[in-house]
């Protein structure tokens, strides 16, 4: 019987940051999040690592909308994780946080129609909480000099002091400019992940058929061959040989064969 199920594949892709824009609902990889609910962010306490308490930093999110459901039309998958590789153990989850967002289409923070594609169209934040300047998470501290810069921990306003905010702290104070929300900083390329478009479509039915005639094919030349089904005259150093070089990560092979015929088209 044929399977229903269908399988999205997902591919990176460099694009302008202002592309990347919150009200665009991108899926992206790495720089800052784009928030869907610009309002009732997680606190800094529930974006740290369970570890070592340091915060996590956004890795991905997914844009999943359900359009079927008026309160889910626009529906985002965040993740988080912790720098620190000590800090990641085996069945454990303390040191990456999902989190799921959705809103309605009709909402307090975007059009009810999509936006188009203007670069430095001004999209007002005055009224929604403070981000991070260095990750883009909630920020409730700001810096007691030019009160224009805020921060989700004292770790991350140390480091963007010390990587470039010291210079132009000065001119901040008198500024009536404020740091763009959601660009990522000198001090924050020191943190983040590279940022990219998450390209999301559909797998060729093709591509499915095509993995399995594949593996029929290896099948049948090794039934050719004599060599399917049994083991029995292969010597231990043999099979020691053969299992140094089999590939040690059996799901990231699975995938990277799984997205082999479809990455062509990007």
């Amino acid at each position: 019987m044929a399977s229903n199920n269908k399988i999205d594949i997902g591919f990176l892709e460099e694009k302008s940051s202002w592309l990347l824009h919150p009200k665009y609902f991108p899926s992206k990889v790495g720089g800052k999040p784009a928030w869907l609910n610009l309002r009732d962010l997680p606190s800094p306490s529930e974006l740290s690592c369970k570890k070592c308490n340091e915060p996590l930093v956004f890795l991905c999110q997914i844009y999943a909308p359900y359009e079927e459901s008026d309160e889910a039309f626009h529906r985002t998958i965040f993740l988080f994780i912790c720098r620190n590789g000590s800090c990641c153990q085996i069945n454990s989850s303390d040191n990456f946080k999902v989190l799921r967002c959705q809103l309605p289409r009709k909402n307090d923070f975007y059009s009810f129609e999509p936006y188009e594609e203007i670069e430095n169209e001004d999209f007002p934040m005055d009224q929604w909480p403070h981000l991070c300047n260095l990750c883009g998470c909630k920020g409730p501290s700001h810096c007691s000099k030019c009160k224009k810069t805020y921060y989700c921990s004292r770790k991350h306003q140390i480091l963007d002091w010390q990587k470039g905010h010291k210079q132009i702290c000065p001119e901040l104070q008198t500024a009536d400019a404020k740091p763009n929300n959601f660009v990522v900083t000198e001090s924050g390329k020191s943190v983040l992940f590279k940022e990219w478009e998450l390209i999301v479509d559909e797998e060729d039915e093709r591509t499915q058929k095509m993995n399995v005639n594949e593996e029929m094919a290896k099948l049948q030349k090794l039934m050719q061959e004599k060599k399917a089904g049994t083991l029995s005259n292969v010597s231990e150093d043999e099979l020691e040989q053969y299992t140094k070089t089999m590939p040690e990560d059996k799901v990231f092979n699975k995938f990277s064969k799984r997205v082999r015929g479809t990455q062509t088209k990007y």
